[in-house]
């Protein structure tokens, strides 16, 4: 934060304020007029009450009208089908859980894959009902988990225990220093959002 404001201080001491007082013969200074008009080409396309609007329609309510009419068609049938699947997804999530069943490898070769293997107890939900996923990053420089790819993980069997097995043998499209996290949380084809439920577990 110090280095910013001292770099903003600089360019409004020794090139902003300076360049304002630059006047010319009638009173104004042409440098400044030049680069007001340059922000203003730059800017205004960007940052305008068309864009906003288009933003909306394109992100928001063109998509909110979609899912409209895909919940009312066949007389409501998909809005009552997802009110029943969240209804069974609230009830069996507390008993959920999500274990590693393989052996972390402590490094990869380039050009390897990196075998990863999890257990999931799903009660009385069906492998259709999840997503599992192992996400793929680097450590921001404030440590925070910088997502960069998102593998789904596959169900493969039913364990001893009861739990799905779930496989992913992860082929890193990056080099170097990478971390990885693995989660689960409901799905359904229905959803406006994947996260709507508001239902994850992380391993």
């Amino acid at each position: 934060n110090q280095e910013e404001a001292k770099d903003l201080q600089n360019i409004l001491e020794n090139e902003v304020i300076p360049l304002y007082f630059v006047r010319n013969g009638y009173g104004y200074s042409e440098p400044w007029v030049k680069m007001s008009k340059a922000s203003m080409k730059s800017l205004i396309p960007r940052f305008n009450s068309q864009r906003m609007v288009r933003d909306y329609v394109t992100y928001f309510y063109g998509p909110a009208a979609r899912q409209q009419h895909k919940m009312t068609r066949d007389a409501s049938a998909p809005a009552r089908e997802l009110a029943t699947w969240k209804k069974t997804i609230a009830a069996a999530w507390p008993k959920v859980a999500l274990r590693r069943v393989d052996a972390a490898e402590p490094a990869v070769n380039a050009g390897a894959a990196l075998p990863i293997r999890v257990a999931a107890f799903l009660a009385n939900l069906k492998a259709a009902d999840v997503c599992v996923e192992c996400l793929v990053g680097r450590s921001a420089d404030n440590n925070e988990f910088a997502v960069q790819y998102r593998y789904l993980m596959e169900a493969t069997n039913i364990n001893d225990h009861g739990e799905t097995v779930f496989k992913l043998d992860l082929h890193p499209e990056i080099s170097g220093l990478l971390h990885y996290q693995i989660r689960i949380y409901p799905h359904h084809d229905l959803l406006s959002h994947a996260f709507e439920t508001g239902l994850m577990i992380w391993l």
